[in-house]
């Protein structure tokens, strides 16, 4: 593959480590807020620069790539009380995830993947010992916090990996969509490039690997209308929580400019449709205690909380049920706002002073 063509590709790559998902016992634990999770799950790190080299070599000679970590994910790493400090335990679980010279795990744990535009698959299942990951602690950092940076041991096969392993996967989904499918069609064909390339990375011969062997052998097939219901082995558990999150990644980057801007859309609208239903709400409740001495009859919009922060793992169907709401509350916005108007005005009243209203039952002053 040509080396111009590698080295303009590895300035737009974006590697992304996978932190865990919301099951992890470190965050039930500390009850992490929904979107601290998914600020914090996923770490984000796009290219800086080479190794350095002497004088008058190629840019593209080094075999080694920084990657920075985006500022954005240290605000949240240190908010939710993250420190690199040793025993600190968001510190611990960070640099298992993202040290490869640290072991997995679970066999076929997703610890890091690579996108290139609309695609991101796993980083190096294939040469995984030539490919490996550095945590590079940035001494003289421009950011204060931003300690840590990323070296890629061998860039160019990295991206030759990456490009080998798309092409496969498409073909697989070619040689496949006239199958039936146990989850869907691109999940399948997912799950199968997967295990083939795990499978493959096993040495039979050897008495420690028979256990993911068994393992291998027992998981759910693909390809399958009816999936057995059973208790599912560690690694399989890891497989899904990897699909999950390699769908979602695959899922945000191929999406156009135009879905992502209406999306972006939707939560503005949303999020501005919901203060106004809560402040007719409290409204609407004051007016109840103040007027009708009925305090414990309060009304309240509670399903605004019940959508996932990160709107990308929003199903069509729950996008088409916001879009129908919003549609509904822009219709009725000058009832709402009348609605209001009459509320206040009423609240106003019910909490003047006797002394306020004269023996006509006027307001004085007025």
């Amino acid at each position: 593959m040509d080396t111009h063509f590698l080295y303009h590709t590895i300035q737009r790559v974006e590697l992304i480590s996978y932190l865990s998902p919301k099951e992890e016992r470190l965050f039930k634990y500390t009850h992490l807020a929904p979107k601290d999770y998914w600020d914090f799950t996923f770490v984000e790190a796009t290219f800086d620069r080479m190794d350095d080299q002497p004088d008058g070599k190629a840019a593209w000679e080094p075999d080694g790539a920084h990657f920075r970590i985006d500022k954005a994910w240290f605000d949240t790493f240190r908010r939710i009380g993250g420190t690199f400090a040793l025993g600190n335990a968001w510190g611990d679980h960070v640099r298992q995830c993202l040290d490869l010279e640290n072991p997995p795990q679970v066999y076929g744990q997703l610890r890091w993947c690579v996108k290139i535009g609309p695609a991101v698959l796993d980083f190096g299942i294939e040469d995984r010992d030539e490919l490996d990951i550095e945590l590079v602690e940035r001494k003289n950092s421009d950011e204060p916090g931003n300690t840590l940076s990323i070296r890629v041991k061998n860039w160019k096969r990295m991206l030759m990996n990456f490009f080998r392993e798309e092409r496969v996967l498409k073909t697989v989904m070619e040689q496949t969509k006239d199958y039936p499918y146990t989850y869907n069609h691109v999940e399948d064909s997912l799950r199968g490039m997967r295990r083939k390339l795990l499978r493959s990375k096993i040495d039979e011969e050897d008495r420690d690997d028979y256990g993911y062997i068994w393992m291998f052998d027992n998981m759910t097939p693909l390809w399958s209308n009816f999936p057995p219901l059973r208790e599912l082995s560690a690694m399989e558990v890891a497989e899904n929580h990897a699909i999950e999150a390699l769908m979602l990644l695959r899922k945000e980057a191929s999406i156009s400019k135009r879905v992502r801007f209406s999306l972006r859309k939707l939560v503005k609208e949303r999020t501005a449709m919901y203060a106004d239903l809560q402040k007719l709400c409290q409204l609407f409740n004051k007016w109840q205690e103040k007027v009708l001495d009925l305090s414990n009859l309060g009304v309240s919009t509670h399903r605004y909380e019940d959508l996932d922060p990160n709107h990308m793992t929003w199903s069509k169907d729950v996008v088409d049920r916001e879009l129908e709401c919003l549609k509904i509350w822009k219709e009725q916005k000058p009832q709402i706002a009348q609605m209001v108007a009459i509320l206040n005005a009423n609240n106003a009243i019910a909490t003047l002073d006797e002394a306020a209203v004269d023996d006509s039952g006027d307001l004085q002053g007025i």
